[in-house]
């Protein structure tokens, strides 16, 4: 088991190393640029500065024959889209003003259409769906939907092809609809939460929305199935020791990860 996942993380670490390196080396200016105003230049920051300045990035292939992109969100409110271009990424193009910092993107076919989606959410509580292959704006919410959104996952959750958007919003849980984007229910309860997954974490043959806040939520009823203290952030599931049910990984204080068997709701050891 330990070096089932050894090399897992060791993958991990180098794809995400090459992937900032590359952004890095693509966005730091040329000799002959002047940096305008008062912002930093991109090419001074570590790749850890860089991954937490953009907390808002996603891989994902599109196109009739696949490309590979990555689309980043600046504190700036812009979304960037980088294609592959050999073993460089070079820019492809950019969203209009989001209104304020970009907060999360995800990167799914939520309304079943065979076309990629980028949902986008903002530090302003504003929602954006962008289609990967016309590069347009195809539905955004109204300025007063929600007052914050601090989260977003999307997964399916019914008996319809399109998917679900999970929010955390306004303190609340809600599901919308993947293809009218319509609200279809929300939670009871309070909940604060930066980052969601979802999967049968318990093995009920029932999904779990994992909060990072330490929350462990049906998906079906929205209600608190258990919950214990902050978990972590830049939550993931998988299955690391091969039993059919996923752990959840998280990085914990540091940049230490946390392994969690959810499942007998402990921590787990890990060599």
């Amino acid at each position: 088991m330990r070096t089932r996942f050894s090399l897992k993380f060791a993958l991990f670490t180098f794809l995400w190393t090459f992937l900032l390196s590359g952004i890095l080396l693509l966005l730091a200016p040329s000799p002959a640029e002047t940096a305008p105003g008062p912002a930093r230049s991109t090419a001074a920051l570590s790749p850890e500065v860089f991954a937490a300045s953009f907390r808002a990035m996603t891989a994902f292939e599109a196109d009739s024959i696949p490309n590979e992109y990555v689309a980043f969100g600046d504190l700036r409110g812009y979304m960037h889209i980088l294609k592959k271009k050999g073993n460089r990424f070079g820019s492809a193009w950019s969203t209009f003003y989001l209104g304020s910092p970009v907060k999360e993107i995800v990167a799914e076919d939520i309304d079943a259409d065979g076309v990629l989606d980028l949902v986008v959410i903002t530090s302003a509580g504003r929602m954006f769906v962008f289609d990967t292959n016309t590069r347009q704006l195809v539905w955004e919410n109204t300025e007063n939907d929600f007052e914050s959104v601090t989260g977003l996952t999307v997964d399916q959750l019914d008996r319809d092809a399109a998917k679900e958007l999970v929010l955390c919003a306004d303190s609340r849980l809600m599901i919308l609809d993947g293809e009218k984007l319509l609200r279809e229910y929300q939670s009871a309860d309070e909940f604060k939460a930066d980052y969601l997954v979802i999967g049968d974490v318990d093995n009920d043959d029932e999904k779990e929305i994992v909060l990072d806040s330490g929350f462990v939520v049906n998906a079906a009823t929205l209600s608190i199935e258990w919950q214990t203290d902050f978990f972590g952030t830049r939550l993931t599931l998988y299955d690391i020791d091969a039993d059919g049910v996923d752990e959840l990984i998280c990085e914990s204080s540091g940049g230490a990860l946390k392994v969690y068997d959810l499942d007998i709701r402990q921590e787990k050891t890990v060599y």
